[in-house]
């Protein structure tokens, strides 16, 4: 995969404005799981002392980010082939970027729940629907990344995305929106019955 496929100009600005998101639901001590970590630019934001486990398909991210952040553990492959290896007393598991990615998106949302803590966190990042038409401009123009794009299997609506996580026994802490509406986050706590 060529370098200047995978990141457009703006890419790194729209990947710092999910880490803006997703740094207050974070504390020093936590033990924090990083699904689809890219190149771990999230690792040079973190509160002190956070255990990161980072986990990305692409072997070269995961070589990089091995070299960059020697002091965090990144695991190369499928979330959901690597979830036996995977710790079950996480305190937060991210998906930035993700859901829109994956053939099943509802799968990731029990295999997190079964991997937290009681009372850990769940926290997702995603292209609102109507994001679409501004992605692809932004590709043509070589602001946004082309790779990205071409992986995309569905932009999810907030009704589908709250649905998954109630069924998976998560409760919606916080919604919101983000440039200018294009993207939506979202953190739920893994509820305890």
């Amino acid at each position: 995969m060529a370098k200047e496929d995978v990141s457009g100009l703006l890419s790194r600005w729209v990947k710092s404005l999910r880490h803006r998101r997703v740094l207050p639901h974070l504390r020093p001590g936590m033990t924090l799981l990083d699904v689809g970590c890219g190149l771990g630019e999230l690792c040079g934001r973190l509160p002190q002392d956070v255990r990161f486990i980072g986990i990305d398909r692409e072997p070269e991210f995961i070589a990089h980010c091995r070299r960059r952040y020697p002091r965090h553990v990144f695991l190369e492959g499928d979330f959901f082939d690597l979830l036996p290896r995977l710790p079950t007393d996480l305190d937060v598991v991210l998906l930035l970027a993700v859901l829109e990615h994956a053939p099943r998106p509802e799968a990731f949302f029990p295999a997190a729940y079964g991997l937290l803590k009681p009372h850990g966190a769940l926290i997702a990042t995603t292209p609102s629907p109507h994001s679409g038409p501004w992605h692809a401009l932004g590709v043509r123009l070589g602001m946004l990344s082309g790779w990205a794009q071409r992986d995309h299997q569905a932009l999810l609506g907030p009704e589908r995305i709250r649905a998954m996580g109630g069924q998976a026994g998560f409760l919606l802490r916080c919604e919101e929106r983000f440039l200018c509406g294009l993207n939506q986050f979202y953190a739920w706590d893994k509820e305890i019955s």
